[in-house]
């Protein structure tokens, strides 16, 4: 790593700090780029494939026929019946359980990853990649049997007042597999049992050759779930298709008649519809190049009472692990008299604050020693700060209401009076070693005197009370 501190101007700084781009150690797998180069995660997106649906192929919007080998008419609605003759298009005369399996098959389109990142070589000087932090195939739901496609009826009878009652069960499941990823899942499953008209008496008998029916509402709609995807790049982003195939198996159970004397039928059209889509979130990165270690935009000194306070600054940081403050009073021999941590790896402006407690009355000789997380270092340009005998300045009275008085001044010496915002409230040049200042247009509160003087300041607290 190179060894320098950059002291930039402060347009640089701000273009430093509205940079989103955040630097990451090399990713696993990814190439090394040049040096003085290194990646940078720049953002998210995501991939959505279009959704498709079994109702997608033409003419077929349901499914769940074909029945199976044990149906022998070929009826275009799984029935059952109890008792008489089944009659024509009457499926499996006096069965009481019947059922039907189909598939269907859609096609996605799989995530086409135009960045991969074998498209980035070792010392490259840019390049960008974009990673998939997680996959998935996400199953929208899909519809089974409107309110008109399970029935029941009651045939012929004994007509009047005389009823039947009937009572069965219609079942189904959706199950789904990938064939890309090997991925499958199941919902939708469940069952809606339910007997005819009144619960308790049953339908009214038509009579000779006669049929009543009735619709028994939906069933098997509105189910969703999703099936993850490994996390395999060079697999998940070759672009491409996968298919999805839905397996519906719907049938009817349970049939049977409680009491009456007519014959009953239960039918049920199965409209199974599955749908799906591909969703895939990626993290974009990016070589670009790398800011020295610790860009340094500003190193000041000042005194707060007997302390002396350092500030500083840094537009960006690389492997930073701390900061020293170290102090001399010949130039010659420092000694560390604070640490700070730093802020590791960040492209942000960093600002930082040291109060040294216990300094030298006299020149005291300031500077940073910026250490790496490696153990390397490198220190900054040396500052001075002239501390004063103690009571050499001093603010009278304390609390006071409306004059302020400040005693060891010189000549040189700017006063300016500083609320707990920072704002500058009043300011006047010395005009011997006591100068009087007016605060009568302050409101009370708590403030600073500071005094500026040769390129560094001093502040004393005082209270404004009235």
């Amino acid at each position: 790593m190179k060894r320098k501190l950059l002291f930039l101007s402060l347009c640089s700084v701000l273009a430093i700090a509205t940079a989103e781009a955040q630097f990451v150690a090399t990713p696993a797998g990814f190439a090394t780029p040049a040096n003085g180069f290194a990646w940078f995660k720049v953002g998210a997106s995501t991939y959505t494939s279009a959704a498709a649906n079994t109702g997608d192929v033409a003419g077929d919007t349901r499914f769940g026929l074909p029945l199976s080998s044990a149906v022998t008419n070929g009826c275009a609605t799984i029935q059952v019946q109890v008792f008489g003759s089944p009659g024509s298009g009457v499926c499996n005369a006096q069965a009481t359980t019947i059922n039907s399996t189909q598939s269907r098959k859609v096609t996605l389109n799989a995530w086409d990853n135009t960045n991969k990142i074998s498209g980035v070589a070792a010392g490259a000087t840019g390049g960008t990649v974009w990673s998939a932090t997680s996959a998935k195939i996400k199953i929208l739901g899909g519809t089974g049997a409107g309110g008109s496609d399970a029935t029941f009826s009651v045939i012929g009878g004994n007509g009047g007042s005389n009823r039947t009652k009937l009572n069965g069960t219609v079942f189904w499941t959706m199950a789904w597999a990938d064939s890309r990823f090997t991925q499958s899942g199941t919902g939708a499953e469940g069952n809606f049992v339910f007997n005819n008209d009144d619960p308790t008496f049953g339908m009214s008998e038509p009579g000779g050759g006669g049929v009543n029916t009735k619709n028994l509402g939906g069933a098997g709609n509105g189910y969703t779930s999703e099936m993850v995807i490994p996390l395999n790049n060079a697999q998940l982003g070759a672009g491409g298709t996968t298919d999805v195939t839905f397996t519906a198996n719907v049938g009817l159970r349970n049939f049977g008649r409680e009491f009456g004397n007519a014959d009953g039928r239960m039918g049920f059209n199965p409209g199974m519809k599955g749908e799906a889509q591909v969703e895939v979130v990626y993290d974009v990165f990016e070589i670009r190049r790398v800011v020295q270690p610790v860009e340094l935009t500003t190193f000041n000194l000042r005194g707060e009472g007997r302390s002396v306070v350092a500030e500083w600054e840094t537009a960006s940081e690389r492997d930073n692990s701390h900061f020293l403050l170290e102090r001399s009073a010949d130039v010659r021999s420092f000694e560390a008299v604070g640490r700070v941590d730093g802020k590791g790896t960040t492209a942000s402006v960093s600002k930082y604050l040291f109060e040294d407690k216990n300094p030298a009355v006299g020149i005291n000789y300031y500077r940073l020693k910026q250490v790496d997380l490696n153990g390397a270092f490198t220190y900054s340009a040396v500052k001075s700060y002239t501390v004063r005998e103690s009571g050499a300045l001093v603010v009278l009275p304390n609390p006071t209401a409306d004059y302020l008085t400040v005693n060891g001044l010189t000549e040189v010496s700017k006063l300016q009076i500083v609320d707990m915002a920072g704002r500058v409230r009043l300011e006047k040049q010395a005009e011997k070693a006591s100068t009087t200042v007016d605060i009568s247009g302050l409101q009370p509160g708590v403030y600073f005197a500071r005094i500026i003087e040769g390129g560094q300041s001093q502040s004393l607290k005082f209270v404004v009370n009235r």
